[in-house]
């Protein structure tokens, strides 16, 4: 006679769903231009501290004006060395991003083979510039309480032909100082100059910053460097 069958034996192993933990999503800019989406890259790194690494595809969205629009996706690959972590990256293509500001972010939609659950990252965030602001001085060197006589030019043009410049001021920093706010930009071009005293002696670093409206991101200019000397 034949005892009872061994239930404990027979039934499968249950698997317990993990969490999965975005450790990293970074993107190649912080801004990009208008229809010049195919030259951003996000990176994303992913990790289940229970091991193993995790595997599968990590989607990347971008939401902005209250609708989502996929960018990228790409394979996850373990990190030489570690058990625990995984790595990728995607290009986003030419996505129809129209010019304004998103959120990035990136969703990993787990992994039942692994017992993984789904995950989403911390968003990112993206400007879609449709146009970009460059900054002049009328001289890389002054000297201390004559920043007066320093000349800022800002220039905005847009990115593509036939898109009007935006109206609008631009305000000039050195790091988180703000040295001056042009008037409201006429035929791309506006100007401003610091007041005496502003700076003292040192080495800055300035920058030219048009702000967002409904149609463009915020535009930052490329960092120009300044001498007050004594």
């Amino acid at each position: 006679m034949t005892g009872p069958a061994n239930a404990a034996g027979s039934a499968p192993q249950a698997i317990h769903p993990r969490s999965v933990t975005f450790t990293g999503l970074s993107l190649s800019g912080a801004q990009v231009a208008f229809g010049a989406e195919q030259g951003e890259k996000a990176a994303f790194t992913v990790s289940d501290l229970s091991g193993p690494a995790p595997l599968g595809t990590v989607s990347i969205f971008g939401t902005g004006n209250g609708s989502s629009t996929f960018l990228c996706s790409g394979t996850l690959t373990p990190l030489l060395g570690s058990l625990t972590f995984s790595a990728g990256s995607c290009g986003l293509g030419s996505s129809p991003l129209f010019p304004g500001s998103y959120d990035v972010g990136a969703t990993y939609p787990g992994n039942t083979a692994q017992g993984n659950f789904a995950s989403v990252s911390q968003p990112q965030h993206l400007g879609v510039l449709q146009v970009t602001t460059s900054l002049g001085l009328s001289n890389p060197q002054i000297s201390v309480r004559q920043e007066q006589s320093e000349r800022l030019i800002a220039e905005v043009l847009p990115v593509k032909g036939g898109v009007p410049a935006p109206f609008g001021s631009v305000t000039i920093r050195a790091g988180v100082t703000i040295l001056c706010t042009t008037p409201p930009v006429f035929n791309s071009v506006a100007f401003c100059s610091p007041g005496s005293g502003q700076l003292p002696a040192g080495s800055y670093q300035l920058t030219a910053t048009r702000n967002g409206d409904a149609d463009n991101a915020a535009s930052i200019s490329a960092p120009r460097a300044l001498t007050v000397t004594p």
